[in-house]
C-alpha cells in the first residue's frame, strides 16, 4: 500500500505539534512526559534482572551500563544492513566530532541515521496498518451492544492495552429462556493474545449449543487448548449461564479470578474453580450455582482492573476495587461500571496501561 508523502494538513499538524510541545515545556507537563517515556523505554529494552543488577549499582556507573546496554539492545533488535549503516552514522559522528574540516562527516552521518529512521518508521506504520485491521476485526466479533436479558440489568466492557488486546467478553442467547455470557484472559497481550482470543471465542460459540452441563463444555474446551495451544500459552475464562425466570446463574471457573458476589452492600468471593484452559491435561472443571436475589450483583473482571499501576508502579489493588464496589452496589450496573472505570483511570493518571481491562456486571432486577 502506498502513502503520500504530502498529506493533508501536515504543516498544520507540525503546528500544532509545536504549539503543544511548547505549552509543556513552559507548564512544567514535559519533564514528566519525558520521564515516562524514558521509563517505558527501560522496561522495554532491559530485562528484569538487568534492572536489578543496575539498582545496586553507583549512580555513575548505573548510567553509563545502563546506555551501554539500550544501544546494543537497539543494534541487535535492527536488521543486518541497518545495523551496519547505523554503526557506519556513529563512527562518522565520533571521528568528526573533534575535526573542524569534517562538516561532510558530519552530514553523511545524519543523512545515514535518518534513512534507518524512515525504513523504520515504514516498518512501523505497515506493521500499525495490520493490527488497526484486527482491531477492527475484533469490535465486529465483540457484542454490538449490551445484552438485553429480561429482568437482569447487563453491562459488558472491555478495553485493551494495545491496539489489539487478548481479553473475551462475549454473549450469545442460546434459547428464548437461556443465555450465556463469558470473560476470558489469554496470557500476554498484543497480536498473538489476540489470535488466540478469537480461536477460544469461535470455540466456546461452535462448543456452547451441543453442551447440555457446562462442566462437559470445560472438559472439551481444555483438551482442544491442549492439544493445540504452544506451550506458556493459556486462557482463564468464566463462562455463566442465565434463565431469566429465575435468580440462578451457573459458572464455569477455568483459572481465572474468582467472580464477586455482591449482597446488600456485601462481597463474596466465589469459588476458584479448576484449571486454565490448556495447563492441565487431564484437568476437571466444576459447575457453580449462584442464587441472587432483587438488587445482587454477579461482578466478573479481569486483572488489568487490580493490576493497573500508577506513576510510581503502585496497583490499584482488591482492596479499591472492593470499596468502590460496597460503595456504589445500589447503581445500575453501568453506572456502578463506569464508576469503577473512571476510578482506575484517575488511579493510574499519565501512566501507560500494562494490561487489557475488562469486566461484567450482572445485575437481578425482578
Amino acid at each position: 500500500m502506498q502513502r503520500k508523502l504530502n498529506e493533508p494538513g501536515f504543516f498544520k499538524s507540525l503546528f500544532n505539534e509545536l504549539k503543544a510541545f511548547f505549552k509543556n515545556l513552559f507548564e512544567g507537563d514535559l519533564k514528566e512526559t519525558l520521564r515516562l517515556e524514558f521509563q517505558e523505554l527501560k522496561e522495554f529494552f532491559i530485562d528484569e534482572e538487568r534492572q536489578k543488577r543496575l539498582n545496586k549499582m553507583g549512580k555513575l556507573r548505573r548510567w553509563l551500563v545502563m546506555w551501554f546496554w539500550l544501544v546494543r539492545a537497539l543494534l541487535v533488535k535492527l536488521s543486518a544492513i541497518r545495523r551496519v549503516f547505523l554503526i557506519i552514522s556513529m563512527y562518522l559522528l565520533l571521528t568528526g566530532l573533534g575535526d573542524p574540516d569534517s562538516e561532510i562527516k558530519l552530514i553523511f552521518s545524519m543523512l545515514v541515521v535518518l534513512y534507518v529512521l524512515m525504513l523504520e518508521l515504514k516498518d512501523k506504520l505497515v506493521a500499525r496498518d495490520e493490527l488497526e485491521a484486527g482491531r477492527k476485526i475484533q469490535d465486529a466479533l465483540s457484542p454490538v451492544s449490551d445484552p438485553h436479558i429480561p429482568n437482569w440489568d447487563v453491562w459488558l466492557f472491555t478495553r485493551s492495552a494495545n491496539q489489539v488486546g487478548g481479553d473475551l467478553v462475549d454473549y450469545m442467547q442460546i434459547s428464548d429462556d437461556h443465555f450465556y455470557l463469558a470473560l476470558g484472559d489469554v496470557a500476554g497481550k498484543g497480536l498473538p493474545a489476540a489470535l488466540f482470543m478469537a480461536k477460544l471465542q469461535a470455540t466456546v460459540r461452535a462448543l456452547v449449543p451441543d453442551c447440555s452441563d457446562i462442566r462437559d463444555l470445560g472438559l472439551r474446551l481444555n483438551k482442544i487448548f491442549y492439544r493445540d495451544t504452544i506451550p506458556s500459552s493459556f486462557s482463564s475464562l468464566i463462562y455463566t449461564e442465565i434463565t431469566p425466570a429465575t435468580g440462578r446463574v451457573k459458572i464455569l471457573n477455568a483459572g481465572h479470578m474468582p467472580p464477586l458476589k455482591i449482597h446488600r452492600g456485601t462481597i463474596e468471593e466465589l469459588s476458584k474453580g479448576g484449571p486454565a484452559l490448556g495447563v492441565v491435561k487431564e484437568a476437571t472443571y466444576q459447575a457453580e450455582r449462584v442464587d441472587l436475589e432483587k438488587g445482587d450483583i454477579l461482578f466478573i473482571y479481569s486483572d488489568g482492573i487490580t493490576e493497573a499501576r500508577n506513576t510510581d508502579g503502585h496497583f490499584f489493588g482488591d482492596k479499591r476495587m472492593h470499596q468502590i464496589l460496597k460503595a456504589n452496589h445500589h447503581l445500575p450496573a453501568k453506572k456502578l461500571g463506569e464508576t469503577l472505570l473512571k476510578s482506575v483511570e484517575k488511579y493510574i493518571g499519565q501512566a501507560r496501561p500494562h494490561d487489557d481491562l475488562s469486566m461484567i456486571c450482572l445485575k437481578r432486577v425482578a
